[in-house]
């Protein structure tokens, strides 16, 4: 199967950190938040992606380029306008041929079990399935209402109170035929193309979307610059660190800490881990 990352957009949320590159290029332990995706994908099976591309787009191909050194087969489409999801996704037509694709929303932090756990429920024989996550302030998002495991109801950052904590997890599987409902989404109050939109139309004609539930721990929406706290953490704890630079004596560490060729940590430091010091830098 094919998948689609959408990397188009800015992070206006996360300015400064992205006035001169896209939030999917933040770093999350010493990688691009893109490259854990990537990463992702290729540990469920998946090797042909597309991402589509537009706010400072060029450096993410340029880093990532044909995706051979990660093992992967990589191609771009650029979207010149943000004008939403569903727009983002209809320029993948041509790309997925026919065939049932993934997409994933790229300023996601996602384990490997969050596409395997998709990738099963699309087996079951559902047309569409839909990654569905618990957190704290569903107001926030899409909240979803589901029920005998399919989505009724998607509510897009609901202004009123709404009951239970499930919101869209930006993680989907769509039939190779879904363009043409994807074409007929009409412009959202707040002047995109949702793909939420799409699938209301969907649920409004009686058609199933499967509900995929996904654990909040295997899942992280980067939208705010305190999120890449604990998204370094989350990945740092469970990375192996090494040192492999320069430590000087008189260091103090509590914790792991991993140190990258390159990297210079001198005499009087002090780190709580877990911490990864990457190349270039020079602490003293």
């Amino acid at each position: 199967m094919k998948a689609v990352v959408l990397a188009a957009g800015e992070g206006v949320r996360l300015r400064p950190l992205t006035s001169a590159r896209s939030k999917h290029m933040l770093p999350i332990g010493g990688k691009p938040l893109l490259e854990h995706t990537l990463l992702s994908l290729k540990a469920a099976g998946i090797q042909e992606i597309t991402l589509v591309i537009g706010y400072h787009g060029m450096k993410i191909k340029s880093y990532f380029d044909d995706g051979t050194t990660l093992g992967l087969r990589l191609t771009y489409i650029e979207q010149e306008h943000p004008l939403g999801t569903a727009k983002a996704i209809s320029l993948a037509e041509h790309y997925v041929e026919g065939e049932d694709f993934l997409v994933v929303y790229g300023d996601l932090l996602l384990s490997p079990n969050v596409f395997t756990d998709i990738l099963m429920r699309n087996r079951s024989g559902v047309g569409i399935a839909m990654g569905v996550v618990p957190v704290p302030n569903p107001s926030q998002f899409g909240v979803v209402q589901v029920e005998d495991g399919f989505v009724k109801a998607i509510s897009e950052k609901p202004a009123e109170p709404v009951e239970g904590n499930l919101i869209n997890a930006g993680v989907y599987i769509f039939p190779g035929d879904v363009f043409r409902d994807i074409k007929k989404t009409k412009m959202s109050q707040r002047g995109e193309f949702e793909i939420t939109d799409t699938l209301q139309s969907f649920i409004r004609k009686g058609e199933s979307i499967g509900a995929v539930f996904l654990s909040a721990k295997n899942w992280l929406d980067i939208g705010r610059p305190w999120d890449l706290l604990e998204a370094n953490e989350r990945v740092l704890s469970r990375t192996e660190l090494r040192v492999q630079g320069v430590v000087e004596e008189g260091v103090h560490r509590v914790g792991p800490v991993g140190v990258e060729a390159g990297a210079t940590i001198r005499s009087g430091a002090s780190f709580e881990g877990p911490v990864l010091v990457c190349k270039g830098s020079d602490v003293g």
